[in-house]
C-alpha cells in the first residue's frame, strides 16, 4: 500500500491501457480493472514469464477474460 510502481509495472499497466483504447473486445472488461503487482520472473531455457497479481475481489472478472488477456499480453511482451 502506497509505494511507488516499478517500472515492470508501470509498463504491464501501459500495456493494458492500450488494450483498452485499442481492443474493442476487452474494453468494456478492463474499464473497472486494475492490479495490485507485476514481476517478472526468469524459467527454464533462457525465457521469462510474467507474473500480474490481481486482486481477490476481481478474480472473477480477470477469469472471464483470461485467455484473451494473456494472448494480448503475449503479443506485447514477447522478446523482453
Amino acid at each position: 500500500k502506497g509505494a511507488e510502481p516499478t517500472e515492470f509495472e508501470e509498463s504491464v499497466g501501459q500495456a493494458l491501457f492500450d488494450l483498452e483504447n485499442t481492443n474493442h473486445e476487452l474494453k468494456s472488461e478492463l474499464k473497472d480493472l486494475y492490479i495490485n503487482s507485476a514481476v517478472q520472473i526468469d524459467i527454464s531455457g533462457n525465457r521469462k514469464a510474467v507474473l500480474i497479481n490481481v486482486p481477490f475481489r476481481l478474480k472473477k472478472t480477470y477469469r472471464k477474460i483470461q485467455v484473451r488477456l494473456v494472448r494480448e499480453l503475449e503479443k506485447k511482451f514477447s522478446g523482453k
